[in-house]
C-alpha cells in the first residue's frame, strides 16, 4: 500500500491546490484534513500527493509517498515535523492474536499477557 508522509521539519499539512483537486475527483466531504491526518493511506489522498508532488505539500510540509506492505499495520512516528511509517505493533498482534493463541505456546501465553497489558494502557488514555 502506499502512504503519506511529512519529510521535512513542520508536519504534515496540504495545500489549496491539494484540497481543490480532492474536490475535483469527488473525495466525500467527510475527507477534511483531520481524516486524511489519520488515513494516510487514502487512495485520493495518495492519488493527489502523486499527481501534485511539491504542489499538494502545506506551506510548512513535503509530502511523499512510501510504500509500506499491506498486510502489516502501520502507525505514523513522527519527531518535529519530521515522519516515517513504522509496525503498528499492537495493531499486529491485535490482528493475529487469535491464531496465535490457539496454538498453546509459550509464545500465546506471553502475548495474553501483552494484550492485557496494552488494554490496561489503553484505558489509561
Amino acid at each position: 500500500m502506499k502512504v503519506v508522509i511529512n519529510s521535512c521539519h513542520g508536519g504534515f499539512g496540504l495545500s489549496q491546490a491539494a484540497f481543490r483537486m480532492l474536490d475535483e475527483i469527488n473525495t466525500p466531504k467527510e475527507h477534511d484534513e483531520v481524516y486524511l491526518l489519520y488515513n494516510r493511506h487514502d487512495p485520493n489522498l495518495v492519488r493527489v500527493v502523486e499527481t501534485l508532488g511539491q504542489k499538494a505539500s502545506g506551506e510548512h510540509s513535503e509530502l511523499e509517498v512510501v510504500e509500506w506492505p499491506d498486510c502489516v499495520p502501520y502507525k505514523i512516528d513522527e519527531y518535529d515535523g519530521w515522519e516515517k511509517v513504522t509496525i503498528d505493533v499492537a495493531g499486529l498482534l491485535d490482528k493475529h492474536a487469535e491464531e496465535i493463541e490457539k496454538a498453546h505456546t509459550l509464545l500465546a501465553h506471553d502475548l495474553h499477557h501483552y494484550r492485557n497489558h496494552l488494554n490496561i494502557l489503553r484505558g489509561m488514555e
